[in-house]
């Protein structure tokens, strides 16, 4: 149970730069206020000094190796992520040139299928004028028919 709580504690460290603005925050107001206490440590307590001063500068030491150690492993995750992005923009370029492909192909389609229907539209006039001409013969032909009769 304390191992997966300290998994996920390390995970955020890592991983969630809102956590690291907020360590950092409380890091940097820490290191303010202490640096006038140290001041007056080390100006009017030269004897204390000697004791905290060795005392903070331990708790500094491994306040700024903690701060590289996740900021290196942030670096290295976000490397990492980089290398996935990269994949992921490869891919995307690839269904993106897919896409255009089959946008092309339908834009061929189409101007086909506009041809087809001026072709129609055109075979459908001829085809017209024909059936006209066959009615008036028709007509014509009924005329001189009653007219012979």
């Amino acid at each position: 149970m304390k191992s997966n709580f300290i998994n996920k504690f390390i995970d955020k460290i890592i991983n969630d730069p809102r956590i690291q603005l907020t360590i950092h925050t409380w890091g940097f107001w820490y290191w303010l206020i202490n640096f006038f206490a140290c001041s007056i440590l080390f100006f009017c307590f030269s004897q204390q000094w000697a004791t905290w001063g060795l005392f903070i500068t331990l708790i500094y030491s491994i306040y700024a190796n903690f701060a590289t150690d996740y900021g290196s492993m942030s670096s290295a995750q976000a490397c990492i992520n980089t290398e996935n992005s990269d994949a992921e923009i490869q891919k995307r370029e690839l269904d993106r040139k897919k896409t255009e492909s089959i946008i092309h192909q339908n834009e061929a389609i189409l101007l086909l299928l506009d041809i087809q229907k001026s072709i129609l539209q055109k075979l459908n006039e001829k085809v017209d004028d024909v059936f006209e001409n066959v009615a008036e013969a028709l007509e014509d032909d009924r005329n001189d028919n009653k007219d012979d009769r």
